[in-house]
């Protein structure tokens, strides 16, 4: 067993897999065909699969930045970041010329619950929403309840070419 640690696209490139692989391939290549190479690529496949949806509960002005509070944080869906020191891209669905620097923070009264800082963002209100990528790897099983606040619903959509798509929420 290799194990897993492949590469995942959070905010920095990454590796292509390809050349990532290159060195386990000839490794492999090397050891008795009765040898049973097992690997844990996990992240790497379940990553991308998912987008994370939060929406603003409020705001506030600190010290020349914009706080956003979300109804999502790093007790939630974003624990990735606690711990896997994953840096999930986040972007606002609105859109705005104007952009003011800005940082996103979790609906706990827990200081570290930050999501992400010096952000340049376009003016926000409640209920706005925020969307995290490269959320389908570990966000809802590391998640906690944490102050009572709930997990986030996981809506599994299956699109194909050509369907039109089926929306079923999970766990069923």
């Amino acid at each position: 067993d290799i194990g897993g640690g492949f590469p995942i696209d959070y905010a920095q490139p990454v590796q292509d897999i390809g050349r990532f692989c290159a060195p386990l391939r000839v490794a492999v290549a090397k050891l008795p065909t009765r040898v049973r190479v097992i690997a844990e690529p996990g992240r790497y496949i379940v990553g991308p699969s998912a987008i994370g949806v939060a929406s603003v509960m409020g705001r506030a002005r600190r010290e020349g930045h914009w706080w956003y509070y979300l109804d999502d944080g790093l007790y939630g869906s974003y624990s990735g970041q606690l711990f896997d020191h994953a840096r999930y891209p986040v972007e606002p669905l609105r859109d705005g010329e104007e952009r003011l620097p800005s940082v996103l923070a979790g609906p706990t009264c827990d200081s570290i619950d930050v999501i992400a800082e010096n952000l340049m963002l376009p003016p926000l209100k409640p209920g706005d929403l925020i969307v995290g990528r490269a959320m389908g790897a570990y966000t809802w099983a590391s998640a906690s309840e944490f102050n009572f606040f709930p997990k986030a619903t996981v809506v599994a959509v299956n699109l194909r070419p050509g369907d039109t798509g089926s929306i079923a929420p999970w766990p069923p």
